[in-house]
């Protein structure tokens, strides 16, 4: 608002005391330099088109929904106009009218023009800037803010809870040099960590080379100092200089995608395999700005690279909606077939007659195999907030009654042995008898109370 007054007050006192011409006389000068001007509207209305292209197109930006296709839509002035390419417009105006100037302008006045453009330019490309680093660093902010309201749910807290009496000694001086003073760290703010590093650093590269342009620094030097700053910044952010470049890509993805929280019980493992060999099993227990801290069943800390995530398969068991049960029963070879049938179906409908557990989930009790007597294995879900191992054990005590009451015995399953004895006439004759009383055993007191259900929530 002063500079640029001033400037063309100056020049034009020197032009009117020297008596010298401002504009070029020469048709080919004005006819090039109105040419630029006359591109300024087709110019700008490409640079909207395309940024509105981008935001209809893009993933994360706007889009057009289905409803949109099959109802008409009022044309409004967004439909045509994007605020968002403003900055683009203006930056393409302003070098055309440069350009425009330094054409019809004579020598001496087409410097001063220029320059003034130009810092103008500079002055709006570093703006522009500053506003992208800014929306990062609120992009950041909002994700701590969201995980601290996260981490505030009583789900959330209970595991941090547990992690936190896990790995408390209660001797002060022990758990001040060997644990965490918080089990809540969240993965955004150690991620804010490293960020502010390049903030900084960004803001300060951006004030020196307006600074720089200014002070009238060669343009070569300064474009050599801008692209050796790109290729620090990629070969830090890339892991080629820094080993701070893959935490922070892993810190973001952790922060973005929420894999696990600080607190959850997880598996890590190369090939997503359930069972716990070659798997590192625990609590997560922190995570710093180079490591993830795993505290395993042995109640050792192991300490995860966040590069080593990069190849590493996560299992959060915390976050399953509830706890499959599965019983593998072996029943003697010795019961008559009639009664482990009769046990078997009796299993099955005490399953689908129960409240506590979901009907509309897998469900499974059969006879899977003989190799050590008659293998029942059962398998079913319990509804969400009913412990599982309540319904377990009330299943048990039903089912265990079932059997006692048919006279079934139980074998165990890991035994290699031959539980048949010899067959004699008698207990061949003793078989079949209990076959036929087998229809009259009374098992429907042992079903499940629509009315008894478990208390739900606790586990």
């Amino acid at each position: 608002a002063i500079s640029v007054p001033v400037s063309v007050g100056l020049n034009y006192t020197r032009t009117y005391t020297l008596n010298v011409t401002v504009f070029k006389t020469d048709i080919n000068s004005r006819t090039e330099a109105l040419s630029r001007l006359a591109a300024i509207p087709i110019v700008c209305a490409s640079i909207n088109w395309f940024v509105q292209h981008l935001r209809k197109t893009v993933f994360f930006w706007e889009r057009r929904t289905v409803e949109d296709r099959f109802h008409q839509v009022q044309n409004t002035l967004n439909d045509w106009w994007d605020w968002k390419s403003v900055g683009l417009m203006t930056m393409a105006s302003l070098f055309l009218i440069r350009n425009a100037f330094c054409h019809v302008l004579e020598e001496h006045v087409a410097q001063q023009v220029y320059f003034c453009f130009t810092g103008g330019m500079v002055l709006l490309a570093v703006y522009g800037y500053f506003m992208l680093l800014d929306k990062i660093d609120e992009n950041v902010q909002n994700m701590i803010m969201d995980q601290e309201i996260i981490n505030q749910s009583r789900c959330v807290q209970k595991m941090q809870d547990i992690v936190t009496k896990n790995t408390r000694t209660h001797k002060k001086d022990r758990d001040i040099v060997y644990s965490f003073a918080h089990t809540h760290t969240v993965p955004a703010k150690v991620l804010h960590y490293i960020w502010s590093i390049y903030y900084l650093v960004g803001k300060i590269l951006g004030a020196m080379i307006v600074m720089a342009y200014f002070a009238q620094i060669d343009a070569d030097t300064i474009n050599r100092f801008v692209l050796g700053s790109l290729l620090l910044s990629g070969a830090a952010s890339g892991g080629f200089m820094l080993e701070l470049g893959p935490s922070t890509i892993s810190l973001l993805r952790m922060s973005l995608y929420k894999p696990f929280y600080v607190g959850d019980l997880v598996t890590l493992n190369h090939n997503g395999a359930i069972g716990m060999t070659n798997a590192l099993v625990g609590f997560v227990e922190n995570i710093t700005m180079m490591y993830v801290v795993i505290r395993n069943f042995e109640m050792k800390q192991v300490w995860v690279s966040h590069k080593a995530f990069n190849e590493l398969i996560i299992q959060n068991w915390t976050r399953r909606p509830t706890k499959t049960v599965l019983l593998n029963i072996g029943i003697s070879t010795r019961s008559p077939l009639k009664k482990v049938q009769r046990l078997q179906e009796f299993g099955k409908n005490w399953i689908k007659g129960s409240p506590d557990i979901q009907q509309d989930n897998y469900q499974k009790c059969h006879i899977t195999s003989t190799s050590n007597g008659y293998n029942i294995e059962i398998i079913f879900f319990p509804m969400v907030g009913v412990s599982h191992r309540q319904i377990r054990q009330k299943f048990l005590i039903a089912f265990m009654e079932a059997a006692q009451r048919l006279n079934v015995p139980f074998v165990p399953l890991q035994i290699m042995q031959n539980f048949c004895e010899d067959v004699d006439p008698a207990g061949v004759e003793a078989m079949s008898e209990a076959t036929a009383v087998a229809k009259d055993v009374e098992l429907d007191d042992l079903m499940p109370d629509p009315k008894d259900m478990l208390e739900r929530g606790k586990e």
